[in-house]
């Protein structure tokens, strides 16, 4: 297994990931979302990649979206909303 190159951009509200992935078709890769990670595999005759990204922020896994053109896998993942944080809650010594 190869572990394909990749490039992750956080933006406001996505995170981007650009993988290089050339010489397979596109119903030969699996991807699998979860909330804090993207873990790519493919696994063809030719050739065979695996990848797991640890993503910088937590994602809506049902909102992914990917796109696959001339060995360029791009993945478009919608960031979920960040809790606000009050300033946390004060707890007093006894």
């Amino acid at each position: 297994e190869i572990e394909p190159l990749t490039d992750i951009i956080e933006g406001e509200n996505e995170v981007a990931i650009t993988v290089e992935i050339p010489g397979v078709e596109k119903e030969d890769i699996n991807l699998i979302a979860t909330e804090d990670t993207l873990e790519i595999k493919v696994d063809s005759p030719k050739r065979k990649y695996h990848k797991r990204i640890d993503l910088p922020c937590n994602v809506k896994t049902k909102s992914t979206k990917a796109t696959y053109k001339n060995g360029i896998l791009d993945i478009v993942l919608d960031k979920k909303e960040k809790k606000k944080d009050h300033g946390g809650f004060k707890v007093s010594v006894e």
